[in-house]
């Protein structure tokens, strides 16, 4: 149900690489000046549960919500992602919060019914709804995000997802994360 996008970049690759050759006098291969990365701006369109949504401030990212589905979505994890003790009891506990997550989804729709507020009708909305996002941010910023280590599962698949989607116009990217990951790249 989630997916991740390229809006639009401040800078594309090719305006990048003439960039860093004029300021720096250098062609950057995979190792670019630093200082430059807070030139570059990205902008991604993101469709995801509430709680990976959470995980972008805290990288000094920006969002903006898109306007609420009509009929609000929720990720609701496998029998595997579950990894309980055996099968049965990962099997018990997916089927409880399936059941648990549709009834939180249908409360507020009945509340609103009954001409509750709006947000007080949502207060109750589990993390795991998906809301589709515009997230911003300089490529230092995002290169922060993407330097995330022992992620959750569902919120490292996203991870993935953003790094595919910038380094497919920045290259370079999973080179530095690559020598960050060594300790040769510090920012």
């Amino acid at each position: 149900k989630g997916s991740v996008a390229l809006v639009n970049s401040s800078l594309t690759y090719e305006q990048f690489k003439t960039l860093h050759a004029e300021i720096f006098r250098k062609a950057h291969k995979d190792n670019p000046d630093t200082r430059l990365l807070d030139a570059c701006s990205l902008h991604l369109k993101i469709v995801c549960p509430l709680f990976v949504q959470m995980t972008f401030p805290e990288h000094s990212l920006t969002y903006i919500t898109y306007r609420m589905q009509e009929k609000p979505q929720a990720y609701i994890p496998t029998v595997a992602e579950v990894g309980a003790i055996d099968l049965e009891a990962s099997t018990a506990i997916q089927q409880d919060i399936e059941q648990t997550t549709e009834a939180l989804l249908l409360n507020p729709q009945a509340y609103q019914m009954e001409h509750c507020d709006l947000f007080i009708s949502q207060v109750i909305s589990p993390v795991s709804v998906y809301n589709t996002v515009m997230i911003t941010g300089n490529l230092s910023q995002w290169l922060r995000y993407l330097s995330q280590t022992s992620l959750p599962a569902p919120i490292e698949a996203y991870r993935a997802a953003i790094e595919d989607a910038i380094s497919g116009e920045y290259p370079f990217i999973k080179e530095m994360l690559k020598q960050k990951k060594h300790g040769h790249y510090n920012k």
